[in-house]
């Protein structure tokens, strides 16, 4: 049972205000990371034999979560998760990417194990 409260986690946006914000939120939590770190990511994907899925396919072909014309997506955890996780070990732009990769998979994986539905919204 929750508490009602909402635990926002915007240690990833902050210093960016005014920049593109991407949030993931699930139950009474969110994840907020400023959009360069997200870039850092998945711009330059793996390449993989079944075809892109998850955030690098959104990412890289604009659509889902990255559609202009969407406000707010629902995700499913599992899937991004997994597509999050090949990202792992890679050399990042930026100091903090590597941190912040860490920090969204463990969001995904806890909304996955809690059977939350889980939000997207780039503001």
């Amino acid at each position: 049972m929750g508490t009602g409260k909402m635990i926002e986690n915007k240690k990833y946006y902050e210093g960016y205000e005014g920049e593109p914000e991407f949030i993931i939120r699930y139950g009474e939590y969110s994840l907020h990371i400023w959009d360069g770190y997200m870039t850092d990511i998945f711009g330059k994907p793996n390449i993989v034999e079944k075809g892109w899925s998850g955030f690098t396919r959104d990412y890289n072909e604009m659509i889902n979560c990255y559609d202009d014309n969407n406000i707010e997506f629902s995700i499913d955890p599992k899937e991004y998760k997994e597509d999050a996780e090949q990202y792992q070990g890679k050399i990042f732009d930026y100091e903090e990417t590597g941190e912040v990769l860490k920090n969204l998979i463990s969001a995904l994986e806890k909304a996955e194990k809690k059977g939350l539905e889980v939000i997207v919204q780039i503001l």
